[in-house]
């Protein structure tokens, strides 16, 4: 059986993001997964799971619910959640090995859509041309680029209505259910435009469309797929000759302009290149980019100074024979490697976040570093940030574990 799977930033954004086109699948033999990465707040979460339960029977869709939910509220760590987030993606690849992946846009506004949907796009470069086709949607920001059009009729709408009641609680903030028909109502119309030229006849049959844009990992280009009609016997078709890298690996529009509500005091910079800030600000943020550069690699070095120090004082006290001596200093090198993890960890997130400011705001930054990493090999995309503070700091534990259980195993 083929298998489609859909990864939700919170429950219900399967039944608004692409649902027509999740049940046009099912209706025709594929397993539908969606995997619910988060439940919102903490205080929301035990709510928020009876309804996603409900609301996956109701659909006929295979739920999977993430545990813990991924925290990625607009008050948490967009660099934790964005690696728990590829952890999720890459085991749930491993693990169904589906055909077609379905996830928000990287670039739909909202925090947690857009850290979905770049978690998504990074797990699918990591595998290459063996990638699974890779579905996007948008809800709070159009696809500039839509390529799939899903005609349903009223029948599918109130099968979608209906799994979508199961949300009571979010729909008493926000009745989405009256967003759902009226985008499928605009998309009716405006859909056959978009997908197949300005001018074009539209057919007056279909009442109900969703839009999707469908991208393909070809050669290590993004390919964007054919435009045309879901047919859910054939849904997968050769894509396109156009790449659409440089719209899907571009800083995300709330990292450049700032998230909604954030428009009366973060304006877009001129051209698009994010806040607008003068030269003396643009100054500051790049002396503050290299500052905290430097600062880890100080901080690096520093540990690998102090370990190698560690490595001759022991190496000095076994050949005084000094085996209890030799023990402590083995203990205080293991001790000392946990200590630089957690340092590494702690200030590899503050530069995370400084870096996609910096991208954000700076251009010149913005274009080295997408093309450093547009033209590296699948290999070599681990960050260089992650081999020295995390990989190196790893190895020299090992070899302080090795060192130091010969003298706590009994002989």
């Amino acid at each position: 059986m083929s298998t489609v799977v859909h990864f939700s930033p919170h429950p219900d954004d399967e039944l608004i993001g692409a649902p027509a086109t999740l049940m046009a699948l099912r209706h025709a033999g594929w397993r539908v997964v969606n995997v619910a990465c988060g439940l919102g707040r903490p205080d929301q979460h035990a709510r928020r799971e009876a309804e996603v339960r409900d609301a996956s029977a109701r659909a006929h869709f295979e739920p999977r619910i993430e545990r813990p939910p991924v925290a990625m509220s607009s008050d948490d760590d967009p660099a934790a959640a964005h690696e728990r987030l590829l952890e999720v993606v890459r085991r749930e690849l491993d693990d169904l090995q589906a055909q077609i992946v379905v996830s928000p846009s990287p670039h739909d506004r909202h925090h947690a859509h857009e850290l979905v949907g770049a978690a998504v796009r990074a797990a699918l470069v990591e595998r290459g041309d063996d990638a699974p086709r890779w579905w996007m949607w948008g809800l709070w920001s159009s696809l500039p680029l839509p390529t799939l059009a899903t005609a349903f009729d009223a029948a599918r709408l109130e099968e979608v209505l209906t799994a979508l009641d199961a949300y009571r609680g979010e729909l008493e903030r926000n009745d989405y259910r009256r967003f759902v028909k009226a985008r499928a109502e605009m998309n009716a119309s405006l859909g056959p435009e978009l997908l197949f030229g300005f001018g074009g006849e539209t057919p007056q049959e279909v009442r109900f469309v969703e839009l999707l844009t469908e991208a393909a990992r070809v050669d290590g280009r993004w390919l964007l797929g054919r435009a045309r009609w879901l047919d859910p016997s054939a849904p997968l078709v050769e894509p396109s000759d156009a790449a659409v890298d440089e719209w899907l690996d571009r800083a995300s529009e709330a990292d450049r302009f700032g998230a909604p509500g954030d428009q009366g005091r973060v304006e877009a910079g001129p051209g698009g290149l994010g806040p607008s800030f003068d030269a003396e600000e643009r100054a500051r943020l790049w002396d503050l980019t290299l500052h905290e550069d430097n600062v880890f690699n100080q901080r690096h070095a520093f540990f690998l100074i102090a370990e190698a120090m560690l490595a001759v004082t022991y190496a000095t006290a076994l050949n005084a024979s000094e085996n209890f001596v030799a023990g402590v200093i083995a203990a205080l090198g293991l001790l000392l490697t946990v200590a630089w993890l957690y340092v590494s960890a702690r200030h590899g997130g503050k530069v995370h976040q400084v870096q996609r400011r910096a991208k954000a705001v700076l251009a010149d930054y913005c274009d080295v570093a997408e093309s450093t990493s547009s033209s590296s090999k699948r290999l070599l995309r681990i960050p260089s940030r992650t081999v020295t503070g995390t990989l190196v700091p790893l190895l020299v534990g090992i070899l302080w574990v090795t060192l130091l259980l010969p003298r706590l195993l009994p002989p």
